[in-house]
């Protein structure tokens, strides 16, 4: 289907441009249609079902930035940096994950803090070590929140922008994705990424069609 550059009008001297034209309310079924893709979404992001139950590299490397965090504080997050620095100019090592990928590192140490406070870590390939790890633990569920949450927003961002219809099909498509289910299944950054890249989008599109809308802003 081509797409005219009428069909998303942008605002005009005289005021916001209007929304696409959509019925006055959506049906209930609808929303409750929504509800169960939703539903359904969290439950294959929280049901173990990874075929991968170990360790990757990406997620040790995020693990260690965590316990650092914890041992140094936010004040000592500098230092982490000049350590990671300090580490990629040597010629024997290998190309690593940054640590000022900050905010989910942070946000997982925010985790931890609240749900297990100063825990130690585990030493790694213990009995449980996966499943109870303090600081693996967080960066599991705020990679699985997050994927959860970028369903949602990718939804009401499709409702917004295209009506009821397109927010299902995208409900679906992004609920059952397979790479985001296994984002969401692993310690890794790439849903927590993707949400706050769809609300930019989304918040973007908001703003063009309601220029300095306070809130929106």
């Amino acid at each position: 289907m081509k797409l005219m550059i009428d069909d998303f009008p942008l605002a005009t001297e005289d005021g916001p441009a209007p929304l696409p034209e959509r019925p006055a309310a959506t049906p209930r079924s609808t929303w409750i249609v929504a509800l169960l893709i939703v539903l359904a979404a969290i439950v294959v992001r929280i049901y173990p079902s990874a075929g991968f139950t170990g360790v990757g590299f990406d997620e040790a490397l995020y693990r260690d930035y965590v316990i650092k965090l914890d041992k140094v504080g936010l004040l000592g997050f500098p230092e982490i940096c000049q350590l990671y620095l300090e580490d990629q100019r040597q010629p024997e090592t290998i190309t690593k994950l940054p640590p000022t990928r900050f905010l989910y590192i942070f946000t997982a140490w925010g985790w931890k803090q609240a749900e297990f406070g100063h825990a130690p870590p585990l030493v790694p390939r213990t009995p449980g070590f996966v499943d109870h790890d303090p600081a693996l633990v967080s960066l599991h569920r705020v990679a699985c929140l997050f994927s959860i949450l970028g369903v949602i927003v990718a939804g009401l961002a499709a409702y917004r922008m295209l009506g009821s219809t397109s927010m299902l099909g995208v409900l679906a498509l992004v609920g059952f994705a397979p790479v985001s289910i296994h984002m969401g299944q692993h310690a890794l950054i790439d849903g927590f990424f993707a949400f706050w890249a769809t609300m930019c989008l989304w918040m973007l599109w908001e703003n063009l069609r309601r220029p300095n809308h306070p809130r929106l802003l």
